[in-house]
């Protein structure tokens, strides 16, 4: 039913749904909230580490201030490459709220990582996919984020979501930008790790 506004004018519902960023759900009358992407950054040729036998920022995103103010905001992350034909130890990580991440260079202190492929060794052209998810609870400024691995695939291989806790609760500063960064830790040759895609969607 249309509101009327003091003003006399008439605020329709697909208006509302319009300044509310609500959207309608198939053709039903369901609806749903606005998302899409934030980053979408693809690299043809492959981003390497910058250097070996340490987690080197392969790239990075900085999360504007202020982005979780309100419970329900939702960061879905994507990461996806490729480790090269060999023995030697290969390892991609997603880290939420490092101190620092810049590319290239060795990822800072503090953080979460919320996927992990492992130490990978195994021979064969292993393409990988990283997943993760980051959800804002609590009131705005509180500090209050879930961080949840959704799963890591390598190869034909389905890694799961890891040995360690399922829902990490983080408290990155909210009124400041967070980072959000991933890192490929190559032991022996840099180019044995290809990063070549990193998305990362909002859902509010």
């Amino acid at each position: 039913m249309p509101v009327v506004q003091p003003s006399g004018g008439v605020l329709t519902a697909q208006t509302l749904a319009e300044l509310t960023q609500l959207q309608q759900f198939g053709a039903g009358t369901g609806q749903i909230n606005g998302c899409g992407d934030l980053l979408l950054q693809t690299a043809s040729a492959g981003i390497s580490p910058g250097a070996t036998n340490a987690d080197n920022v392969l790239a990075v995103y900085s999360i504007p201030a202020n982005s979780f103010d309100v419970a329900g905001r939702v960061l879905y992350i994507m990461a996806a490459g490729t480790f090269a034909n060999n023995t030697n130890s290969k390892r991609v990580k997603i880290i939420f709220n490092p101190s620092v991440a810049v590319v290239g260079s060795t990822v800072g202190s503090g953080g979460t990582t919320i996927a992990d492929t492992g130490a990978w060794t195994t021979t064969g052209l292993t393409p990988f996919i990283l997943e993760a998810q980051v959800q804002k609870y609590g009131v705005a400024g509180s500090n209050t984020q879930m961080a949840i691995p959704l799963g890591v695939v390598l190869g034909t291989t389905h890694g799961g979501i890891g040995s360690s806790a399922f829902i990490n609760a983080t408290t990155a500063v909210e009124n400041a930008p967070i980072l959000i960064a991933v890192t490929g830790n190559a032991a022996t040759t840099a180019a044995d790790i290809l990063l070549y895609l990193l998305q990362i969607q909002g859902v509010n």
